[in-house]
């Protein structure tokens, strides 16, 4: 089942990559669609992301990309780190004076395109009592995740969000927060 999943959600990071579905024998992509200059996809985001709990040690989804990309000359980085939510992936974007060793910095790599993967509970969402405390905590998600967008775009990266992923402990409540959070952020983007 978990095999499953994280098929599913490479297939999905897959179609919304301008290029990638071209370079795929048989698939057509729609001919307006440019590529980035860099075939590079960093992966950037938390512990699901960086490939906790893939069992076969292929750093999850990150492996899954790599091996459908790279034989297709695709670079795929993984600068994801567990425990990561957006206020701290904001701050590894790039060295800011003296760096703590092993950091997994963004720019240092020069991807063309970043994928952010974090979820709402590393925001702390479940500790969160009550709706105005999840909401509040939701809005600061949404406005951290659009941050991430911008600065990736102003830094000549294209973004490819992935919103939370399914867990085992994913509950009706969080479903229903990520669906609020998905509606937020198509309707700002498409300006509704």
């Amino acid at each position: 089942m978990r095999r499953l999943s994280a098929l599913a959600l490479a297939a999905c990071v897959l179609a919304s990559i301008p290029g990638v579905l071209a370079s795929i024998p048989g698939v057509l992509a729609r001919q307006a669609v440019q590529p980035a200059p860099v075939r590079k996809i960093a992966i950037f985001g938390s512990s699901v992301a960086n490939g906790t709990g893939d069992e076969s040690g292929q750093e999850g989804y990150a492996g899954l990309l790599r091996a459908l990309l790279e034989p297709r000359g695709w670079e795929i980085v993984n600068r994801s780190r567990g425990g990561d939510n957006t206020k701290l992936l904001m701050s590894r974007f790039a060295p800011n004076g003296e760096a703590e060793p092993g950091t997994r910095f963004l720019l240092p790599v020069e991807p063309g395109y970043v994928l952010i993967a974090l979820s709402l509970g590393n925001e702390g969402i479940r500790a969160a009592e009550g709706t105005a405390a999840k909401d509040a905590l939701l809005d600061q998600f949404t406005r951290g995740i659009k941050a991430l967008i911008d600065r990736s775009r102003s830094e000549g990266i294209v973004p490819v969000v992935t919103l939370c992923y399914t867990r085992n402990d994913f509950t009706d409540g969080l479903f229903s927060l990520n669906s609020k959070n998905l509606s937020s952020m198509v309707a700002s983007k498409s300006g509704a």
